[in-house]
């Protein structure tokens, strides 16, 4: 698990955080909550969903239910407890089969392995879950952004590789998610979803059909397409 997002939250929110993960982790219905304020809630399900690309069964909806002391945080979650189950032994499976074709300590080449499978295996568009979740990158094979990156994450990070995701636009008008990776203390971009063709006209003539115009690039170069939500140093 990263806890790059987690570090950044205050204490209440940290609090939260922890409590939600392991609920959601066992498919809990809701956990008590009834000192949660719904900002906070707010802040510590983004950090999370943000910090484990593994939860895929869990998208950010969720509820206050009950009052006082009886107050609990409910969960809506897109899959039974046995689907979600289910899903994650194929995830897993998937994922190893994947992995074992590259040589973990080749660091660099690794991570290009990863991205370009995902360029290569995975359409870009709407799944099941509208593209958002990392079973619609890897079962499925269609995904928009936020599904492209957290397949990237999961795989990145399955390799130990330090790898999160990052919020932004594109050219600030468009919501985007793309990701970053940690390599010898500096912090490059990674942008799966831009490396397909369908997004060539975001781009020079010269950069035009080449799938590697963001991977592993500085924040200088993604200035040129990306507004970022935050700084990483």
């Amino acid at each position: 698990m990263s806890a790059f997002c987690y570090e950044r939250l205050n204490g209440p929110q940290q609090a939260l955080y922890r409590l939600a993960r392991e609920g959601i982790f066992k498919h809990a219905p809701a956990v008590q909550a009834q000192k949660a304020q719904g900002e906070e809630v707010s802040a510590a399900l983004h950090a999370l969903l943000m910090d484990e690309p593994a939860l895929f069964w869990f998208q950010g909806r969720w509820r206050f239910a009950g009052d006082g002391e009886a107050r609990r945080l409910a969960f809506d979650y897109s899959m039974s407890k046995a689907q979600a189950e289910a899903a994650r032994i194929s995830i897993l499976e998937t994922g190893r089969q994947l992995l074992s074709s590259f040589d973990k300590s080749s660091g660099r080449q690794a991570l290009f392995g990863v991205y370009r499978w995902l360029l290569s295996n995975v359409s870009y568009g709407e799944g099941p879950f509208k593209g958002q979740t990392l079973y619609d990158a890897l079962i499925t094979r269609r995904a928009v952004c936020k599904g492209l990156s957290k397949a990237f994450q999961y795989l990145a990070q399955e390799l130990h590789f330090e790898c999160i995701l990052r919020e932004g636009t594109l050219d600030g008008k468009t919501r985007h998610l793309w990701n970053a990776v940690r390599l010898e203390g500096a912090w490059l971009n990674v942008d799966v979803s831009l490396g397909y063709e369908a997004f060539d006209f975001m781009f020079p003539p010269k950069l035009q059909g080449d799938p590697c115009r963001c991977f592993l690039v500085s924040d200088e170069t993604l200035m040129q397409t990306h507004r970022f939500n935050e700084s990483l140093l």
